[in-house]
C-alpha cells in the first residue's frame, strides 16, 4: 500500500506549509516515547521475545533520531 501511495504522500507533504505547533507536537511525542520504549525493551516490561525487545529498542532509537531532527527543523522555523 505504501509503495503505491507513498510517493504521492511525500510529494504532497513537501508542498505543505508545516506549522510550528505541528512540529512541536512531533518533537514532544518522540522525546517522550523514545525513552519509554527503550526502557520497556531493556527491562522487558512487555514480555516480548528477544527479537521483539530488539525491535522495540530500535524503534526507540529511531524516535530519538527523528526527535533530534525535528527539533533542529523547529529551530530553523523560528528564524
Amino acid at each position: 500500500m505504501f509503495a503505491i501511495f507513498g510517493p504521492f504522500l511525500v510529494l504532497g507533504v513537501n508542498r505543505m506549509r508545516v506549522t510550528r505547533g505541528l512540529v512541536t507536537g512531533f518533537v514532544v511525542t518522540n522525546f517522550v516515547l523514545a525513552p519509554l520504549s527503550l526502557a520497556a525493551a531493556g527491562l522487558d516490561w512487555l514480555g516480548l521475545s528477544r527479537a521483539g525487545n530488539w525491535a522495540l529498542a530500535d524503534a526507540g532509537l529511531v524516535m530519538l533520531v527523528l526527535g533530534i531532527w525535528q527539533y533542529a527543523a523547529l529551530r530553523s522555523l523560528r528564524r
